[in-house]
């Protein structure tokens, strides 16, 4: 019952169209999530200061808007997104999560310390079941969106909002440029 939802024609045009549901999105996310929450959490992103316990809300939020599928079908130009590829967030974010609620209080607010702590990687690999790359490769992941995010907002603080081509091409440009770093 809870997957019922007013109709509204031009939102579902929107949906069949793969062109998304925004406001359905917006309206579900203020459903779930506190007008002050997610302000702390918008100035979080936006210093590029996040850390794992924003992470784990940001998902958790995410989830209790409905089925990943439902959720993915409001945003603009996820359309294409396949079932398979659904399963698979769906599984990944299962695995990010029993990593992040093993690690202490310090290491979720400080992800520093499991960047430089192969001892930190190892318990918090052992204690949710998972291997040591898995915890490296979820660290990283957060300093990659924190890179991103701060890149995204260095883009966006001229005061226009930049083309998704351009997007796309700086987020493609700062991946290599963390995946390059990250060899060294």
């Amino acid at each position: 019952m809870e997957d019922l939802e007013p109709f509204y024609p031009n939102r579902m045009a929107g949906r069949i169209l793969g062109m998304g549901d925004v406001l359905s999105f917006v309206e579900k996310a203020q459903e779930v999530m506190r007008q002050e929450d997610a302000e702390e959490l918008q100035q979080k992103i936006m210093s590029a200061n996040f850390d794992f316990n924003d992470f784990l809300k940001q998902t958790r939020a995410v989830a209790k808007m409905g089925s990943m599928t439902r959720v993915i079908g409001m945003i603009p130009g996820m359309a294409k997104v396949t079932p398979a590829q659904i399963r698979d967030a769906e599984k990944n974010l299962k695995i990010m999560e029993a990593m992040i609620e093993v690690m202490t209080p310090e290491e979720r607010e400080k992800p520093e310390l499991l960047a430089e702590s192969p001892e930190r990687r190892k318990r918090v690999a052992q204690a949710s079941g998972k291997t040591e790359q898995q915890v490296s490769q979820l660290v990283a992941q957060l300093f990659q969106m924190r890179v991103r995010m701060k890149n995204l907002m260095g883009v966006m603080e001229g005061g226009s909002i930049p083309s998704l081509s351009n997007l796309e091409d700086a987020l493609k440009t700062e991946q290599k440029n963390v995946l390059s770093n990250s060899k060294d």
